[in-house]
């Protein structure tokens, strides 16, 4: 009985432990909502801190596992570990990294099993935060370098603009000097680079140019020099150095670049323009002296021209001067009317040579055009006959085809072309199958000469048949020419009339046709059937070598697993056999060091029994050391013990 009662009595415990276990993990719920990083990065070996917050109705305990990215992980029971008692949000959790780099920190809830701590997982609202880590010296290293590669390319102004600028920020740029560098992605550094770039690039004085200058009479071509200048309290610009300039740019004040006239430019300028003055007068001068003779001249000259005029020698020439005048008029209208009839008779002939012209012309394009239509005509009815002879199975380059054709288009056969036709595919007329005239005399010879030129073209075709037509297609084209030359011999010995041949003809290529298209429909069939087959056994052979490639790369993998297997069968079966001997070699230094001390131990054991037995009067044991003792010789008593220690260590283990 109080066997039973203990029994009961234990097992109420223990459900009243998992009871107080189940809520005590699961009643309240914890929710981590928040990684936040109380510095923005970390030095190498120095503690990272994370925040993390969390939202709970009532007393957190929940499992927490930490990946800090760098290999290590943490598990937390948030309300156990760490501090008494239940956090307040937020609480820290910390980590050392040894290298330099972003780790990536990822959280996440999770069971952690610790017995009657045994918590559930939180739940996680914010599973990750990146940490930077850096090394100082490396950082201020790739500072460094970062300005180095900016600063190597740089104009002298814009270099000058970030020292004057940097001063004034308490930036630090020189990669060779000791002060800690600011680096070169920072805000306000990157705006002193982007205002000294602006400066860069605006107008900047280039020493002395040429350039044009404005003057009171007008643009002139001078030499010019660049100022830095700002505006004055009374309104007048103020030279300024280089320096200032960048300090006003920096700092928002006014400044500007002017260009002014050089000073011995202008010197050298003036006394140009003087010269030139002096050189106009001069020349307006000159010009009105010129102007004076001129008129002089001008007034001698015709006081002169009027006395010539009245003088009777200037009304002679001028009588002389009428008279061939008249002449040369009369010369000339005669040389017009005769160049007039010659321009006349000149387009007369022009005309009649461009009629001539076009009427050879209009004659050569009607005989042209004469030529295309025949051309036309016998291209079209070659064309009709051609389709009309050409069968299914049967090729285009069947010498039969253009026999037949040239036959046809023969002009001795014109006659006969009206009433019988040697293809029975071609349309024929109703009053052509409805001929029941026979062919006369002169028809008959015609006949005889178009059935012996077929058969020429049968003979001809003979060979090029027996090698390009299967023996069913060759049978049914003699089958057909064999019943063209019957009919035509009956026509010829006016057995039947034309309308009789004409529906034989017809008959019979009607019937050719028939078996040729049933003929070609099977061969077709055939055709695609041999390529669904050649198809299918292509298939099987691609997957017969694709499972043969397959199996011959798995065969290839199990060799190459067995050879790895062997290999470290064979690695591992070194390492023990180097075990065993290492094992060995420890064990024979162990003995042999033993046995030293026991040698070590009987040498010394055998000088000291030399030494009582002499003190004893030579009263030993050993002869060899009776002997010594008499002889009375310590060193090579000595020397004894040592040959003994030798003989014992002959008998060590090697």
């Amino acid at each position: 009985m109080a066997l039973d009662e203990l029994k009961m009595h234990i097992g109420y415990c223990i459900r009243i432990t998992l009871l107080l276990m189940f809520f005590g993990t699961s009643v309240s719920a914890q929710t981590i909502n928040k990684l936040s990083l109380p510095n923005r990065q970390y030095e190498v070996n120095a503690v990272a801190r994370i925040s993390v917050e969390f939202k709970s109705e009532g007393a957190p305990r929940c499992g927490l596992v930490v990946d800090w990215g760098d290999g290590r992980t943490q598990s937390i029971r948030v309300g156990h570990d760490g501090e008494e008692g239940a956090p307040s949000s937020p609480f820290v959790i910390e980590n050392v990294y040894k290298s330099p780099g972003r780790y990536n920190v990822k959280v996440k809830g999770e069971y952690l099993r610790r017995g009657l701590g045994s918590v559930n997982g939180c739940v996680v609202e914010s599973s990750s935060i990146d940490v930077i880590v850096i090394d100082p010296m490396q950082e201020r290293k790739n500072i460094g370098e970062g300005w180095r590669r900016y600063l190597a390319d740089l104009q002298p102004i814009e270099n000058r603009c970030i020292e004057i600028g940097s001063k004034k920020r308490s930036i630090k740029f020189n990669p060779n000097g000791p002060d800690e560098l600011t680096p070169i992605n920072e805000p306000n550094v990157q705006q002193l680079l982007a205002q000294c770039k602006k400066f860069a690039f605006q107008k900047q004085p280039q020493g002395i140019t040429a350039c044009k200058f404005q003057t009171p009479t007008g643009v002139v071509d001078s030499l010019c020099e660049g100022l830095y200048v700002e505006d004055s309290d009374g309104g007048a610009q103020k030279s300024i150095t280089l320096d200032q300039a960048i300090g006003n740019h920096l700092t928002g004040l006014n400044w500007k670049f002017i260009q002014i006239e050089n000073q011995i430019a202008k010197e050298n300028r003036l006394a140009a323009e003087r010269a030139k003055l002096e050189r106009v007068a001069l020349d307006q001068k000159a010009e009105t002296q010129r102007t004076a003779d001129a008129e002089i001249a001008k007034k001698a000259a015709e006081e002169k021209e009027r006395v010539w005029k009245l003088s009777p020698e200037y009304k002679r020439q001028q009588a002389e001067a009428d008279k061939k005048r008249i002449s040369d008029e009369k010369e000339a209208a005669a040389a017009e009317a005769r160049a007039r009839v010659e321009a006349l008779e000149r387009s007369r002939r022009e005309d009649a040579e461009k009629l001539a012209i076009a009427k050879r012309e209009a004659i050569e394009n009607q005989a042209k055009r004469l030529a295309e239509e025949k051309e036309r005509e016998v291209l079209n009815r070659r064309q009709k006959y051609e389709s009309s002879f050409i069968r299914p199975m049967m090729s285009a380059s069947d010498p039969r085809i253009n026999c037949l054709i040239v036959i046809h288009m023969d002009p001795r056969f014109i006659q006969l072309s009206e009433k019988i036709s040697l293809s029975g595919l071609t349309n024929l007329s109703f009053p052509m199958l409805a001929d029941k005239t026979i062919p006369t005399a002169n028809e008959r010879k015609l006949i005889a000469l178009m059935a012996e030129g077929v058969k020429n073209c049968v003979n001809e075709s003979a060979n090029f048949r027996k090698n390009n037509y299967a023996k069913a297609v060759l049978d049914i084209l003699e089958k057909e020419d064999a019943s063209f030359l019957d009919a035509a011999m009956d026509l010829y010995s006016n057995k039947t009339s034309f309308g009789a041949y004409n529906l034989s003809i017809q008959q019979a290529a009607k019937d050719s046709l028939n078996r040729l298209q049933a003929l070609e429909i099977q061969t077709q069939k055939q055709k695609i059937e041999q390529e669904e087959a050649a198809r299918v056994r292509a298939a099987a052979m691609e997957e017969a070598s694709r499972l043969r490639a397959a199996t011959l790369k798995e065969a290839q993998l199990r060799q190459e697993q067995q050879r790895r297997d062997q290999e470290q069968q064979r690695q591992a079966e070194s390492r023990r056999q180097d075990q065993i001997r290492q094992a060995e070699q420890e064990r024979i230094a162990g003995v042999r060091r033993q046995w030293s001390a026991r040698c070590e131990f009987d040498r010394r054991n055998a000088y000291e029994r030399f030494k009582k037995s002499k003190e004893n009067n030579c009263n030993g044991n050993s002869v060899g050391l009776v002997f010594l003792c008499v002889v009375g010789v310590e060193s090579q008593a000595q020397d004894y013990g040592q040959s003994a220690f030798d003989s014992c260590m002959s008998g060590a283990p090697n």
